[in-house]
C-alpha cells in the first residue's frame, strides 16, 4: 500500500501529501538523538537533518505497538522534524526503523528503541567522577560525547552477586564514536575489570558486582573526539538478554523445542515455538522470563531439512552425527574449543558443508576442517573468499568428520555458528543483499538498484531475482542470477505511472534439483540491514537518455508501451473522470486576472496599435524595424502583486504571429512598469522573477527584466501559438486603489520587425505562488460556469477534449511516446530497409535476368549452387530454386547496395551482446537525450556500474569506472544524440557487467538526474 500518492491510483490510495516536487532532493536525517520509549510512554522528538521541508508522514516497519505522529503546531526551525511518540503498554522491547516521508521521497532510518527500563537523558557537566550523573538501574542512558576529550560519567548503586549488561549501541545506530566504556569503584576510581562481548562492532559490557556498593559507569571516544555525531545509547541493569536460540533452524510444520542463551533468563531456558503455519524463512523470536520478554533474535524456519538441534562436542570421540542433509548449531564457548560433527555418505556424491557466523551475526570467525573418520585433514577454509567458511567436495561412500574452531581462538556465548550439510546442489543462496534501501524514479524514467546474491559453493541450480511491491506502471522483469553473483539493474516508470512513496521488497527464487525455495532480500543503509526498501515515484522532467543498443527483447517491450500510449481514451474512465472533476474544481477556483485596460496606447516608431473587445493590443499595417509600445492605464486595483503579458497568436499576422516577424516571432528587450500615485511623480515598479510557458534557447523570459536591452524573450519555433509571460512584483504595487500605471515594451534588438503583434496586459492581487499562466478558452469557461447536471452531452464532451488536451499526465505520456518513437526509429528504418531487400519488383527481375547472362553469374566465386540454378533453364527451375536464386541475386545486386549498406549500419546497433570494449583500446555508447520543446539547458552524461565483489575498505560495491578512463560527455543546446567515449585501462575487470547511462541536468536552478535502461558492457582481454 502506498505511503502517499499524488494521482488515483485506484482504491488502495491513501493521499498524505498533496503534491510530488519535480527536482528536490530527497529528505535525510541527521544527528539527531539516540531515540528510546518506555513502553506505556509518550514522548515528542526532534529530528534534524535536510529536504526535510513540507514532511508528509512518518513510517515504521514493524511497528509492534508504537506509534509515531508528525507535530503540525508552530513551524519547526529549518530541516527538523517534531514527533510524537507513543507506546502501548504492551509494545514489546525492541527496535523500530522509523523514516520521514515527504513530496521527494523517503528519508533514510532513524531507529527508536522501545523497552521496558525508565529513560535517562545525560547532561553536562559529567567529566569528572565526583560530577557523575546519578542513575538508577535498570535504565537506559542516551547521550553524546559532546567534544574533544569529553567523559561522560554515571554514577549507580549495585549489590553483590548482580550480573549487570551494558550494552552500547553506537555503530548500530549510525554513531561515528568508537566507544570506550568501563566501570570504576566510584570512592577510589580504580577500574574494576568486567567481560566484553562485541555485538556488530558495538561492545556489552558483562558486570558481576563483586561488592555492594557505588560504581561510576565511564563512556568517551578511544581516540578523544567528539561531536554532533557522537552518540550512544546504553541498555544498563540485570535485564533479561537473549544472545541467540538453539537449535538457530527447524523444519517448519512442526513444534520447535529451543534452549535460550544469554543472561539473565531465569525461567526462561527453554522456549517452544509452532511452526505448523510458519512459512520458510527468517522470523524473531524471544525469551519469556521471570523479569518479561527478553530482546528478539532471528531464528531460521527450514523447508524440510533436519535440525540436530545444539549438540555438540569437543573432541572427536564425542562427536554427534548430523543426517546429510541436515544442520546443526552450537557456541564456541571457551578459548581454543573446536567443534566436531560426524556425518556420513551412503553414495559417492558431492557434499558441501557451509558454516554461518558472521552472516548471523556472531563474532566467531570460523576456521572450518573436512576430516576423515580417523580425524585427518582432508580439506580447510577459513571463509577469505566470502562472508563465512565453505567447502565443497566429491566424497567417496564413508564418514567423515566436520570441525570448527575460532580462527584467534576467541570464544563466549555469543560465539554463534549453524553448520549446514547439503548434498549436490540441493543449497540455497546463503545471504541476498540490496541497495540501495531508498530509491526515486521519474515517471518516464528508469533507476539502477544493485544486489549480490551470496551462494554456498557448488550452487548449481537458477536463482531469479524479482522485485515485489511495485506500483501501477512501474515495472522490472524476473532478473536470472548468473556468474558473477551481484550487479546492477533498472526499474522502469511510464508516463503515468503511479505517483507517492512504496514500500518494495527484492525476492530470491532458487529452483536446484526439482525444488523450489525463496528467500528475501536484506535492504541495506549505511552499512547496516534495515527491514525495508522504498520506491518513491515522482514527477516526469523534461529529458530522458536511452543508449542506442535495442535487443530484440527492449524493442518488444517499447513497441508495447508505444501501443498503449497511442491507443483511444476509454469513454468512460471513472479514473479519468475524477481527476477532470477535480481539475475543473481547481480551475474555477484560480484567482482571476483583471485585464488592464488602456486609456492612452503609443508606439514611437509609428506602429498602428488597436484595443481588441477582449482588451488586448493588435497592430496593424508595415511593421517598422524597431518599436517602443507604451501603455498608460488607471487601476482600482490595490497591491498588486504580479503582470502578466498574454502574446496572442492572430490571422491577420504573419504566421499567424504572435509576433510581426516574417516567421511569426518576437523579441521583447525589456518589460518596464511604472506607478504614480494622485500627487506625486512616477517611480518605477520593480520586478523579482520572470517566468513563461515557453522560451526560445537563448531568449530566456528572465532578460526581458535584467535591464539589459541587448538581450530579450522570444519563442522560435512555437510560432502561432499565445505565449505567457508573468512578472511578479518585489513589493506590491497600486497601493492606493488609484493609481495611474504605465508600461514600457521596447523591442530595440538587432532582429528586424520583431515587434509584438498582438498582446494584452493583466494584473492581479493573489499570493504569486498561486497564479496560473493562463485559464481554459472563454468557450470553455463558459460550460463551466455552468452547473455539470445542466450541461448538454456535446458540452461536456468539448469540456473533456479540452482538458485531455491540456491535462498534464497527457502530456507526460506524450512526451514519452515521442521519446520511444525516437528510440524506436532506427529499428523500424530497418525493418522497412529489410521489407524492401526482401521484396521482389519488376525491376530487380529484369535487373536478375541480366546479371544471368553475365560471366561473373556462371563462375567463381558465385557459390556452385547458385550456378547450378544459373545454368539450369528458367522454365525447368523449381519454385524453391527460383526462391533461393532469388535471395542470392538480392545479396548482390548493385542496385540494391545503398539499402544493403543502410541496413548493415541499423544492425550494427542491435547487439544482443552490448557494449562489447577490449583493454587498452577507446570504445563508445551512442546515446540518445530525447528532450522536451523548451529544454534547452546542457546535461552531463558519465557511466556507472560495479565490478564484481565488495570494496573491503567500504564495504560497498566498487564502481566499474574505477577500470575506465572516461571523460563525461556534455550535450548542449538542442544536441540529443552523442557518443560517450571510454578506454578499460589495464586492471579492467574482464568480462560482462551490467551498467547504465547517468545523466544530470538542470529545470532552473535544481539540479535532475535520469538514468537509462541497465544493458551489457563487456570487457574482453584482446
Amino acid at each position: 500500500m502506498p505511503i502517499f500518492v499524488r494521482r488515483f491510483v485506484g482504491p488502495l490510495v491513501v493521499l498524505l501529501v498533496a503534491s510530488v516536487v519535480r527536482a528536490q532532493p530527497a529528505p535525510v536525517l541527521t544527528n539527531s538523538p539516540p531515540l528510546y520509549i518506555q513502553a506505556g510512554q509518550s514522548r515528542e522528538v526532534t529530528l534534524a537533518g535536510q529536504n526535510l521541508t513540507s514532511p508528509g508522514s512518518i513510517v515504521m516497519a514493524d511497528a509492534q505497538g508504537l506509534e509515531a505522529a508528525l507535530i503540525n503546531g508552530d513551524k519547526p526551525a529549518d530541516n527538523q522534524v517534531r514527533v510524537r511518540l507513543t507506546a502501548a503498554p504492551t509494545a514489546l522491547p525492541g527496535e523500530r526503523e522509523l523514516r520521514v516521508v515527504t513530496a521527494a521521497g523517503v528519508s533514510n532510518v532513524a531507529i527508536v528503541a522501545v523497552g521496558t527500563r525508565p529513560a535517562f537523558e545525560e547532561k553536562e557537566p559529567n567529566n569528572a567522577r565526583e560530577q557523575a550523573r546519578e542513575v538508577q538501574l535498570p535504565a537506559e542512558i542516551t547521550g553524546r560525547i559532546d567534544g574533544p576529550g569529553d567523559v561522560d560519567q554515571f554514577r549507580f548503586i549495585a549489590t553483590r552477586g548482580q550480573h549487570l549488561l551494558f550494552d552500547a549501541r553506537v555503530g548500530r545506530i549510525g554513531s561515528k564514536l568508537e566507544p570506550v566504556i568501563v566501570i570504576c569503584d566510584a570512592a577510589t576510581g580504580r577500574e574494576i575489570p568486567a567481560a566484553i562481548e562485541q555485538h556488530e562492532r558495538d561492545p556489552m559490557l558483562v558486570f558481576d558486582v563483586p561488592a555492594d556498593g557505588s560504581y561510576v559507569l565511564e563512556m568517551r571516544d578511544l581516540r578523544y573526539r567528539g561531536g554532533a555525531d557522537f552518540t550512544y545509547r546504553i541498555s544498563a541493569g540485570a535485564y533479561p538478554y537473549l544472545e541467540a536460540v538453539l537449535p538457530m533452524s527447524a523444519p517448519r510444520g512442526a513444534v520447535a523445542e529451543l534452549t535460550c542463551v544469554g543472561h539473565n533468563l531465569q525461567g526462561g531456558e527453554k522456549l517452544k515455538v509452532d511452526l505448523a503455519q510458519a512459512p520458510p524463512g527468517r522470523m524473531m523470536v524471544r525469551a519469556m522470563t521471570a523479569a518479561g520478554p527478553s530482546n528478539p533474535v532471528p531464528f531460521e524456519v527450514a523447508d524440510a531439512v533436519a535440525s540436530l538441534g545444539s549438540t555438540s562436542a569437543h573432541t572427536l570421540s564425542d562427536a554427534p552425527t548430523i543426517s546429510l542433509p541436515g544442520e546443526a548449531a552450537g557456541v564456541i564457548e571457551r578459548p581454543g574449543d573446536e567443534a566436531f560433527f560426524k556425518f556420513h555418505v551412503a553414495q559417492k556424491r558431492v557434499v558441501n558443508v557451509a558454516i554461518l557466523a558472521r552472516s548471523i551475526g556472531s563474532p566467531l570467525d570460523p576456521l572450518l576442517s573436512l576430516r576423515n573418520a580417523k580425524g585427518d585433514v582432508i580439506d580447510r577454509n577459513n571463509g577469505a573468499a566470502g562472508v563465512d567458511a565453505a567447502i565443497q567436495r566429491e566424497l567417496e561412500p564413508g564418514d567423515y568428520v566436520a570441525s570448527l574452531r575460532d580462527v584467534a581462538s576467541g570464544s563466549g556465548p555469543h560465539f554463534l555458528y549453524r553448520i549446514v550439510l547439503r548434498s549436490g546442489s540441493n543449497t540455497g543462496p546463503l545471504a541476498v543483499r540490496l541497495l540501495p534501501d531508498v530509491a526515486r524514479i521519474h515517471r518516464g524514467g528508469n533507476t539502477p538498484l544493485w544486489f549480490e546474491v551470496v551462494r554456498p559453493p557448488g550452487f548449481a541450480g537458477q536463482i531469479t531475482v524479482q522485485l515485489e511491491g511495485l506500483p501501477a506502471g512501474v515495472t522490472c522483469g524476473p532478473i536470472p542470477v548468473t556468474d558473477p553473483t551481484s550487479g546492477l539493474f533498472s526499474i522502469s516508470a511510464a508516463a503515468d505511472a503511479a505517483s507517492g512513496s512504496f514500500p518494495i521488497r527484492l525476492k530470491t527464487v532458487m529452483v536446484a534439483d526439482g525444488k523450489t525455495g525463496s528467500s528475501y532480500a536484506e535492504p541495506e543503509s549505511g552499512g547496516r540491514r534495515v527491514r525495508q526498501a522504498y520506491l518513491t515515484v515522482l514527477d516526469a522532467v523534461p529529458f530522458t537518455i536511452e543508449p542506442l543498443l535495442l535487443t530484440p527483447e527492449r524493442v518488444a517491450q517499447l513497441e508495447q508501451e508505444v501501443a498503449a500510449l497511442n491507443a483511444p481514451p476509454a469513454s468512460s474512465d471513472p479514473r479519468e473522470a475524477a481527476a477532470e472533476a477535480e481539475w475543473e474544481k481547481n480551475l474555477m477556483a484560480k484567482p482571476a486576472w483583471t485585464v488592464i485596460e488602456p486609456a492612452t496606447i503609443a508606439a514611437a516608431a509609428g506602429t498602428t496599435l488597436n484595443k481588441q473587445p477582449d482588451g488586448s493590443i493588435l497592430a496593424s499595417g508595415s511593421a517598422p524595424a524597431k518599436d517602443t509600445y507604451t501603455i498608460t492605464a488607471k487601476t482600482a486595483l490595490k497591491a498588486i502583486t504580479a503582470f502578466r503579458l498574454e502574446a496572442l497568436a492572430d490571422a491577420s499576422l504573419p504566421a499567424h504571429g504572435p509576433g510581426a516577424a516574417a516567421n511569426g516571432n518576437f523579441v521583447l528587450d525589456e518589460f518596464k512598469v511604472t506607478q504614480t500615485i494622485a500627487g506625486a511623480s512616477p517611480q518605477p515598479v520593480a520586478l523579482k522573477t520572470a517566468t513563461a510557458d515557453f522560451s526560445q534557447a537563448g531568449f530566456a523570459v528572465q532578460n526581458a527584466i535584467d535591464g539589459n536591452p541587448g538581450t530579450g524573450w522570444a519563442i522560435a519555433p512555437e510560432f502561432g501559438k499565445d505565449h505567457t509571460a508573468v512578472f511578479t512584483t518585489a513589493a506590491p504595487a497600486a497601493l492606493d486603489g488609484q493609481t495611474t500605471l504605465s508600461f514600457v515594451l521596447e523591442q530595440q534588438s538587432p532582429h528586424v520587425q520583431h515587434n509584438l503583434g498582438r498582446f494584452r496586459v493583466s494584473a492581479t492581487t493573489a499570493d504569486p505562488a498561486s497564479l496560473p499562466h493562463d485559464s481554459a478558452p472563454e468557450a470553455v469557461l463558459a460550460i463551466l460556469r455552468a452547473p455539470r447536471e445542466q450541461r448538454t452531452p456535446a458540452q461536456q464532451e468539448q469540456v473533456l477534449a479540452y482538458y485531455r488536451a491540456n491535462d498534464p499526465k497527457a502530456h507526460a505520456a506524450q512526451a514519452r511516446l515521442t521519446s520511444l518513437q525516437q528510440v524506436l526509429a532506427p529499428w523500424q528504418e530497418l525493418k522497412q530497409v529489410e521489407a524492401k531487400l526482401g521484396t521482389a519488383t519488376p525491376a530487380l527481375a529484369d535487373e536478375q535476368a541480366k546479371w544471368e547472362q553475365t560471366p561473373a553469374a556462371q563462375a567463381a566465386p558465385t557459390p556452385a549452387d547458385v550456378i547450378a540454378i544459373v545454368k539450369t533453364p528458367a522454365a525447368s527451375r523449381s519454385d524453391p530454386r527460383k526462391a533461393a536464386l532469388a535471395a542470392h541475386f538480392r545479396s548482390i545486386a548493385p542496385s540494391l547496395q545503398p539499402q544493403r549498406e543502410r541496413a548493415a549500419q541499423l544492425r550494427a546497433q542491435f547487439d544482443p551482446n552490448g557494449v562489447v570494449a577490449v583493454r587498452g583500446k577507446a570504445a563508445g555508447i551512442p546515446i540518445t537525450i530525447v528532450r522536451q520543446p523548451n529544454f534547452k539547458t546542457d546535461v552531463e552524461v558519465t557511466l556507472e556500474g560495479f565490478s564484481a565483489g565488495i570494496d573491503p575498505a567500504t564495504h560497498l560495491p566498487t564502481p566499474v569506472a574505477k577500470n575506465l578512463k572516461l571523460t563525461p560527455l556534455v550535450l548542449t543546446g538542442d544536441v540529443t544524440t552523442g557518443l560517450l567515449s571510454f578506454t578499460p585501462e589495464g586492471g579492467s575487470e574482464v568480462g560482462p557487467r551490467q551498467v547504465i547511462l547517468r545523466a544530470a541536468g538542470k529545470t532552473g536552478t535544481d539540479p535532475v538526474t535520469q538514468y537509462s535502461s541497465a544493458f551489457r558492457l563487456t570487457v574482453n582481454e584482446k
